[in-house]
């Protein structure tokens, strides 16, 4: 079985995360990913057109070798050809997580503002929030055994 980190709980260490700036990095990373296709495919061009020229063993091996390197490159930044897209490409699908993760940063921070809000509200009886209605009737005495006697 595996341990946790030594220093999982070090109050040291803190993860400063803005929901908002992560979430903005989904069209900076998207934006990359169709810009290294274009690239790529310029590229494919050029290599497709010096390819013809090519005779013999060394235009199979080529042939065979730039095929590869295109199903890599098409693997990592995505087609972006026929429909303009590149959400096939590993790049992009980690672009749209990192875009997640902001979204669930943010959620997550919503959350825990709501739940400490109502908190809040139900500990402070001059609040103008509604008090939670009482789990025990007012006239019975005190759960604990040490609190003064009821009046």
């Amino acid at each position: 079985m595996t341990s946790p980190p030594g220093n999982y709980d070090d109050p040291s260490l803190v993860i400063n995360v803005d929901p908002d700036g992560l979430y903005s990095q989904l069209a900076v990373l998207s934006g990359l990913a169709e810009t290294m296709a274009g690239y790529l495919g310029s590229f494919v061009d050029t290599l497709n057109n010096l390819t013809l020229s090519w005779v013999g063993p060394a235009s199979t091996e080529g042939q065979e070798l730039l095929t590869k390197w295109r199903n890599a490159m098409t693997a990592l930044f995505g087609s972006g050809s026929a429909t303009g897209s590149n959400s096939d490409g590993a790049f992009q699908r980690i672009a749209e997580c990192v875009g997640m993760a902001g979204i669930n940063y943010a959620e997550a921070e919503d959350t825990n503002q709501k739940i400490l809000l109502n908190l809040a509200a139900s500990l402070n009886p001059n609040s103008s929030a509604a008090a939670p209605p009482p789990g025990r009737d007012q006239n019975d005495g005190p759960i604990a055994e040490n609190a003064p006697p009821p009046p």
